[in-house]
């Protein structure tokens, strides 16, 4: 088993009010959320002990990976904050398990989201180093995905 903990930030060059609808509105949501890859499936209940489910397969090395992500929504305050629990499974075969928080501040013209993650990984590769990598390094993806999620709308 392996623990730790990050922080990092992203300033957005948009209002709060569009941040804060493209993490809980649930179009938007799965735009940016969904697992990348073949016969994915996702759901979301945007609300304090709701839960959002993504399930796709996805090859990243060349072998078909079947990805299942769950979150539960502990704490939700509109605009301000999120507060959530998530596990990734592949293959059946739980990896790791986060706490994760959200803040947000921002104005008419910018908005900056503050993302700390404590994890345990479960079952990992090697001495887990490159584990620990991708996830601080999908974090970034992930906010790429959320902008352009927005961009399409």
């Amino acid at each position: 088993m392996i623990t730790g903990e990050f922080s990092a930030a992203r300033v957005f060059a948009r209002p709060l009010s569009e941040v804060w609808r493209g993490y809980s509105d649930p179009a938007l949501r799965k735009r940016w959320r969904s697992i990348p890859g073949s016969r994915g499936s996702f759901s979301v209940d945007f609300r304090p002990g709701g839960r959002e489910l993504a399930e796709g397969i996805f090859a990243p090395s060349g072998t078909d990976e079947t990805i299942r992500s769950t979150t539960e929504f502990l704490d939700i305050v509109d605009g301000e904050r999120i507060v959530l629990a998530s596990s990734l499974r592949v293959d059946d075969v739980l990896r790791w398990a986060s706490l994760v928080t959200l803040v947000f501040r921002g104005d008419d013209l910018t908005t900056s989201v503050t993302h700390t993650e404590q994890y345990t990984f479960l079952a990992y590769d090697g001495d887990g180093a490159d584990d620990e990598a991708h996830l601080r390094g999908s974090l970034s993806l992930q906010w790429n995905r959320f902008e352009l999620a927005l961009d399409q709308r």
